[in-house]
């Protein structure tokens, strides 16, 4: 029986062993943490207590698990990775492997002594080097008990970090019988949960002409926590002690446990005749083979497909086919070290290439009908819709007011049959040929792709769960279905941004008319909110036709004063490069700040605002005086000019004549045409309208801008030319 003594006498002889690896890893943690803190808390120039305004207070907790450091970041992985290969490195040699499997010691006793003097050769060093860390920046001036205790959770998520790393590793180790197939396992543990589920979207993407990708999928969230490898990315950026990070860390310490005791399991029943060999296990080699290739091969499809420009599935599927054959080619070589026995293994490399050529079947013939997809009606909760116009027509202020529902431009429809009928048409629409990306690249045709719109819909189902799907809808079946919408009226008021806005936090109301200069209106408190009262009576009464069609004759903007911002200016000295200097602590500076909502356009239907304006002395000019130009650029469209659409403006120009003998250079990506002559500005002005596009976008074709300069105010203005 081996006691108590002994088993530290054999800690202390491995710990011996690897003592360039001990002393790598004092070295490295003592330079990225202590005395790089140190540096850092020094050139900040910290008074005593006051700090609260010093970047070094948001990016102080992320020195010590790489949060705000990205080389330290890296450096935890790979120690951790370092101390797994070299403390098992004996069991991938025969030799070695009989000589300490022969000395009077049980398996998991041998398991036990290499993992404990691989863990102490980190967490003593790293505990060490932490608590010089905060006791520095207690000795700088940093003594707020909540960010130094923040800086302690970072460590603690920074040490939990490296155990899954380090974990991971053991159980590539046990699998394996080569030091470099056990790094190369290694790194596939560490992503293959991940790199799954993130082909998800990008596939659905590539394949799917109805599919929107939303900003975080389902699938790309819970691939944040499945793979070693990015959960211990999310602890290392874990710099605060919030209830939110629970799931996380029970999450991790749960992984961390099972991959330990899986690579005890696997430790005790390591065949010693397969050391030298690239797997430990013979009889996985088909089954790894297989799951390594699919995901790989349509993973590095999408990746050549991107960095070669390539357009079109087809040359997705050659290049995921293609690198399905080379992978198993590869693997087989791995597994036999002979080019002559590549071929050997060809039952699971058919298998690997049939399987990701049935996949690409799937997805290229939508053999699960997904862009056919459309919820049955008594399923449905809700249909939310967002044309693509709105987002350059409405303006949300979403990050300063976080109540705004749907800030991805769309509001909830109460009544949805006629978004269903339209999504019904959507489909239509895309068994035509007439998708979402035809329309963006204008392949639809030049005659036709005036007559259509993109949109995306938020199929809302009564078991909670939200679908998405894009469709390239006809102009005037859209202009329809909002119509209709829109006689509701609590629809306007979850449409438009204004009904969502806390009108006493409003410091300010600027007004901008056909001169492009926002101009601030000398109001009250209380005369802001009369006037704000009044534009929603017209936004409320207004035919949504005169919204789509018309061109506006105004527009507001608001100022508010936001008072919690996120401030990470740099004082004397600055951040270091390496370091991300906003605020990863979750804390927040208080600095006054205004945020600015603008798009609220003005129409001449609006007899509220127009009067109110009026009464308070604020006149909207229509027409621009031609003495307050100074001068006009034209950037006509060349095709335009060619077609003769410029003849009877060009007539009436002093210099008319030679202007068709421009070249398109010349018109629309050079200097344009420059008119300073007073006589041809009063004739132009006549000829020049805001740039506007409709709250569905705009019908007309491009013809041209115009760029205005006056002789009061900074800046040029785009206008169209009619």
């Amino acid at each position: 029986m081996t006691s108590k003594i002994s088993y530290i006498k054999f800690i202390r002889s491995d710990i011996r062993r690897r003592g360039w690896l001990a002393a790598l890893t004092c070295i490295v943690l003592v330079f990225m943490m202590p005395v790089f803190a140190t540096i850092q808390l020094d050139s900040a120039q910290i008074g005593q207590g006051n700090y609260e305004n010093l970047w070094i207070v948001d990016v102080f907790p992320g020195m010590l698990n790489g949060a705000n450091f990205w080389p330290l970041m890296g450096a935890i992985p790979v120690l951790a990775v370092l101390i797994a290969l070299t403390g098992f490195s004996y069991i991938h040699s025969r030799e070695k492997l009989d000589f300490y499997h022969s000395l009077p010691l049980r398996r998991g006793q041998w398991f036990t002594i290499s993992y404990i003097s691989g863990l102490i050769m980190f967490v003593l060093p790293y505990f060490i080097c932490s608590v010089l860390t905060i006791l520095s920046a207690y000795i700088n001036g940093i003594t707020d008990p909540e960010i130094l205790w923040n800086a302690g959770i970072a460590a603690a998520g920074g040490l939990l970090a490296f155990l899954l790393i380090y974990h991971t590793s053991l159980v590539a180790v046990m699998l394996t019988g080569q030091t470099v197939t056990g790094l190369l396992a290694t790194l596939v543990l560490s992503v293959y949960p991940s790199m799954v589920l993130a082909l998800l979207s990008p596939l659905k993407n590539a394949f799917f002409d109805s599919y929107y990708p939303v900003y975080y999928p389902a699938s790309f969230r819970l691939s944040q926590y499945l793979s070693p490898g990015s959960l211990s990315v999310k602890l290392m950026e874990r710099t605060a002690n919030d209830t939110a990070n629970l799931a996380l860390i029970l999450g991790a310490v749960a992984m961390a446990a099972c991959l330990l005791a899986v690579a005890a399991i696997l430790y005790r029943f390591h065949p010693s005749e397969t050391a030298g060999n690239a797997l430990a296990f013979p009889v996985i080699a088909p089954v790894v083979k297989v799951m390594i290739c699919i995901p790989t091969a349509l993973f590095s499809g999408l990746v050549l497909q991107n960095f070669s420009g390539a357009f079109g599935t087809k040359w997705l599927i050659f290049l995921s086919l293609l690198v399905a054959v080379i992978l198993c080619a590869v693997i087989e070589f791995i597994y036999r070290q002979d080019l002559r026995q590549i071929f050997r293994g060809w039952i699971s490399s058919l298998i690997s290439i049939a399987a990701v050529a049935v996949i690409l079947c799937v997805l290229q013939f939508d053999l699960i009908g997904y862009n056919d997809y459309l919820p049955e009606e008594d399923q449905i909760e809700s249909i939310s819709f967002r044309p693509d116009s709105f987002t350059g027509y409405f303006s949300y202020p979403e990050e300063s007011f976080p109540d705004v529902p749907y800030t991805d431009y769309c509001a909830p429809a109460l009544e949805y049959e006629p978004l269903y009928t339209l999504a019904q048409s959507g489909i239509s629409n895309l068994k035509n040929g007439i998708t979402p990306e035809a329309y963006n690249m204008g392949t639809i045709g030049d005659t036709d792709t005036g007559r259509y719109i993109n949109a995306v819909f938020y199929y809302n189902l009564d078991n909670g769960k939200t679908v998405s799907r894009q469709y390239c809808l006809e102009y005037d079946q859209t202009l329809d279905a909002l119509e209709t919408l829109c006689q509701n009226k609590d629809y306007r008021e979850k449409l438009f941004p204004v009904f969502h806005l806390e009108q006493d936090s409003i410091s300010d109301i600027y007004l901008t008319d056909i001169y492009g200069l926002p101009e601030k209106l000398s109001l009250g408190s209380a005369e802001r909110q009369e006037l704000l009262d009044a534009y929603k009576k017209d936004l409320l009464n207004v035919d949504v036709r005169t919204l789509a069609s018309e061109t506006p004759v105004g527009e507001l903007a608001l100022d508010f004063a936001n008072a919690s911002s996120s401030l990470s200016g740099q004082v004397s000295g600055g951040p270091h490069p390496f370091i991300n200097s906003g605020s990863a602590s979750g804390q927040s500076v208080s600095t006054h700040n205004v945020v600015s909502i603008g798009s609220l356009y003005i129409y001449p239907e609006y007899t509220n605002t127009l009067d109110y304006l009026e009464k308070s002395g604020n006149i909207i000019r229509t027409e621009i005086a031609a003495g307050n130009v100074t001068s006009i650029t034209l950037h006509p469209a060349y095709e335009a000019v060619q077609n003769g659409d410029y003849d009877e403006l060009f007539s009436q120009l002093s210099d008319g004549e030679k202007y068709d003998t421009y070249s398109q250079d010349e018109l629309e990506y050079g200097n344009g045409i420059t008119i300073t002559s007073h006589d041809d500005i009063e004739i132009l002005v006549k000829y020049l309208k805001p740039n506007h596009s409709g709250l569905l976008g705009s019908n007309d074709t491009y013809s041209g801008f115009a760029e205005v300069y006056y002789t009061e105010g900074t800046g040029n203005y785009s206008y169209t030319i009619l």
